[in-house]
């Protein structure tokens, strides 16, 4: 079976649902509180793996419970780095009853992900998908996107928070989206996906409600 690759970020993640979102200065009472471990990084990867694949992650924590809860969904947790000088990144949504949300995302130790972490191999078969997403820094980004290319592997790029890719995503490889050996973007509908609560896949506190 070929593995899947998730170059990204991992966050803890705290969402309260509201009747309506506060205005500034406003203080609301929430309906509902649920925290998790969540992250596009870290939701892609445990998506895989429900899904039957082989995946690991390559990313950065801090010294909490994150990586063993990703291993327990079957995740390869072998690059994962922790570190102890940082928390792990937080993500704070507040949604409303009409779905409307704001979010607040502190990287964490995910902004010190580097380069160095990247693993010399991130394709270990041509063919095999790599996936990369916009929560982590930008050489990370465009040095896992061309490495992925030039060993011959399928790269996903979630483009969310929104940023210019022109660095590593020259027309000479994007024209042929679908070969083997060519980097392609996703394809976000709806909202900016950087606007959009992701429910957190692993909810071990939750209060007044499940998670969702």
């Amino acid at each position: 079976m070929s593995l899947i690759t998730v170059v990204g970020s991992v966050n803890r993640d705290f969402v309260l649902t509201v009747k309506n979102l506060p205005h500034p200065g406003e203080t609301v009472l929430a309906r509902h509180f649920v925290e998790g471990v969540g992250g596009k990084g870290a939701n892609q990867d445990v998506a895989a793996a429900r899904l039957g694949s082989r995946v690991r992650l390559v990313a950065r924590v801090g010294a909490d419970a994150s990586v063993d809860a990703l291993a327990s969904e079957g995740v390869d947790v072998g690059a994962v780095r922790s570190n102890g000088l940082a928390a792990t990144g937080i993500a704070t949504a507040v949604v409303d009853d009409a779905g409307e949300n704001t979010i607040v995302v502190n990287p964490g130790a995910g902004a010190d992900l580097s380069v160095q972490d990247l693993p010399a191999r991130l394709v270990r078969s041509p063919g095999e998908d790599v996936l990369v997403q916009h929560e982590i820094p930008a050489d990370v980004v465009e040095r896992a996107v061309l490495r992925a290319h030039e060993q011959g592997g399928i790269v996903v790029l979630t483009p969310a928070p929104a940023r210019s890719t022109r660095r590593y995503w020259p027309p000479s490889t994007s024209s042929s989206p679908t070969s083997a050996n060519s980097p392609r973007f996703t394809a976000p509908t709806g909202p900016p996906s950087s606007t959009r609560p992701e429910p957190c896949w692993s909810a071990p506190r939750s209060r007044a409600g499940p998670s969702w």
